[in-house]
């Protein structure tokens, strides 16, 4: 079956205007998934690093589309799916037409101005002299995604999330104040590229897996405050997986907005929503007090007391069952208390890391608790418990040192 001459036709151009835009600075990334509207997506290069900036192409070839010029105008008309298409991508789009007889490329950008209604359709003047080439590059260069300042905001947080078949990093950001939706896209942008090549592990054995690799997945959380951020409650969340990672070992994600770069972002549609519910359960720091300060000494009691009769069962001064007989009480408050923290509220913003220190020893106690419930008694072994319920112990001891120390600079 023969080809598609148009088929061909469009491939040729796409490929011919590609190698234009290499030729004066741009690298083109063809897009090859099925996206009606968009043909690629192309990026500044100066000094052979990648800017961030970009716009998305969209590649029309063949003399056809050159057969109605008015004045130093070609027109083209695209169908009405094509520039709503085009309004609401979050990158800007240029419509490009490459003459297969000459062999120039005149470009137009898409926007509400440049898009006339006619009424039954609509109409795109492109001119004939908006050519790429090098004399044209500064008006190519002025209608890419912006360059944002590193100032613009800050990474308050990098985690490490690897494991054996993917090296994958996670990045909390904070904006320095109000930021455009573009700008906050080429944030994203920018600390996306970043995050691809971080060599930070979170231990020796990650880093003898990875060692100077690329990252496979990048993650970011974009907040506007640190408060935000406390609270979980992201203005977005996007993600950016390498291509060639292995179907098995990619993550589940549910981005709905392609921002270039391989990078899709999803809006957090209810952040209004949760900003108003966090002040509305938000603790004044009185109100805060008079519930956890009482929480507090109750988990150091019950520390010191558990820790006191566990000591002495590990040490065979007393039995197995002796201990769950003593220590009774002690655990049926624990988990009492860790149940209770559920309903004291949101804490005032100086109070967060104090707060999660308290959650930290409840937690801790909470853990050791379980190991000598019904649970644990019928599906661990004495020994697994011993060693299990040792840790707990320790780590809520170190926790409570930590807990002290965060009420005493917010008291």
């Amino acid at each position: 079956m023969k080809a598609r001459k148009t088929g061909r036709t469009e491939r040729r151009g796409v490929h011919a205007v590609a190698l234009k835009l290499e030729d004066i600075g741009f690298a083109f990334r063809e897009q090859h998934e099925s996206d009606y509207g968009v043909d690629g997506q192309i990026e500044l290069i100066t000094e052979e690093i990648a800017t961030g900036q970009l716009c998305a192409f969209q590649i029309k070839s063949g003399m056809s589309y050159f057969t109605e010029i008015v004045g130093n105008n070609v027109c083209y008309r695209p169908s009405k799916k094509h520039y709503e298409y085009w309004k609401n991508h979050s990158l800007p789009v240029i419509v490009c037409l490459y003459n297969t007889e000459s062999k120039a490329a005149i470009w137009e950008l898409v926007t509400e101005e440049t898009v006339i209604s006619t009424g039954k359709g609509y109409l795109l003047k492109i001119p004939l002299n908006s050519v790429i080439d090098e004399a044209h590059i500064k008006d190519l260069e002025s209608v890419l995604t912006p360059v944002v300042s590193p100032e613009l905001y800050y990474v308050s947080k990098d985690d490490d999330t690897s494991h054996g078949s993917a090296k994958r990093y996670s990045c909390s950001i904070v904006l320095n104040g109000a930021s455009t939706k573009s700008e906050v896209e080429a944030i994203i942008r920018m600390a996306t590229n970043e995050g691809i090549g971080r060599r930070y592990y979170r231990n020796d054995l990650t880093e003898a897996r990875w060692g100077d690799t690329d990252a496979h997945v990048v993650w970011t959380y974009v907040f506007n405050s640190e408060m935000d951020k406390q609270n979980g409650n992201p203005v977005c969340r996007s993600c950016w997986i390498d291509e060639c990672l292995e179907i098995e070992s990619r993550p589940s994600w549910d981005g709905d907005c392609d921002i270039g770069n391989g990078i899709s972002v999803k809006w957090n549609d209810d952040y209004k929503l949760m900003g108003k519910m966090s002040a509305k359960h938000t603790l004044t720091k009185e109100a805060y007090f008079k519930t956890a300060l009482p929480m507090v000494q109750k988990l150091e009691d019950l520390t010191k007391s558990l820790k006191f009769a566990f000591t002495s069962y590990t040490k065979g001064e007393i039995t197995e069952s002796k201990f769950l007989e003593f220590s009774k009480l002690e655990r049926k408050q624990v988990n009492e208390l860790y149940t209770e923290l559920d309903s004291i509220g949101v804490s005032p913003f100086e109070c967060r890391d104090m707060d999660h220190k308290l959650e930290c020893v409840a937690v801790s106690l909470d853990n050791f608790q379980i190991m000598y419930s019904d649970h644990g008694m019928e599906n661990r072994s004495e020994t697994n418990r011993k060693v299990l319920g040792t840790q707990y112990l320790e780590l809520a001891d170190e926790e409570m040192v930590d807990l002290k120390y965060e009420l005493k600079k917010v008291r």
